[in-house]
């Protein structure tokens, strides 16, 4: 398993005990969202908070840089 850490050395993206949505269905929302499908759809498929989707794709919140990495096993 690969855990990724910002540059504060807290965990980020999927990496973090905390995040309910995987990295890869983060990007699902935003290429959602780039292709038109309105917030209230995208949140309804994810069955989320229409604020969280505006956040997601406005890129207000999981935009962490990764600044190292750890594999374990």
């Amino acid at each position: 398993m690969l855990i990724k850490f910002g540059k504060h050395g807290d965990r980020v993206g999927d990496s973090n005990p905390r995040a309910k949505y995987s990295d890869a269905e983060v990007e699902v929302m935003r290429q959602l969202r780039e292709e038109g499908m309105p917030v209230r759809e995208i949140a309804e498929k994810f069955e989320c908070t229409k604020g969280y989707v505006s956040k997601v794709c406005n890129y207000q919140i999981r935009i962490s840089l990764i600044m190292r990495t750890r594999t374990v096993r």
